[in-house]
């Protein structure tokens, strides 16, 4: 699992960009974060911060997603004789 960053600035505003980080997880997948800031310390650091909490919700949501499938995969195939549960 790792992050990637992406920093464009604004060609009409030096102090001003766009930074984009994706997270990769091999079982979740890829997850993406974007945010316009300010091109100084203070906004780098509130981007991080965003981003590694957006981040968390996602795994929280997309962990959810898998835990509900493979509990409604056991009970199906647990309830379908033809699936051989």
């Amino acid at each position: 699992m790792s992050w990637k960053i992406e920093v464009q600035l604004d060609s009409d505003q030096a102090d001003v960009g766009t930074i984009t980080a994706t997270w990769t997880d091999p079982i979740l997948g890829e997850f993406s974060f974007s945010k316009r800031v300010k091109a100084n310390a203070a906004g780098a650091t509130a981007f991080v911060s965003a981003a590694v909490a957006a981040r968390d919700v996602w795994q929280v949501k997309q962990q959810a997603g898998l835990d509900g499938a493979s509990w409604i995969l056991g009970k199906i195939n647990t309830a379908d004789p033809k699936a051989g549960g």
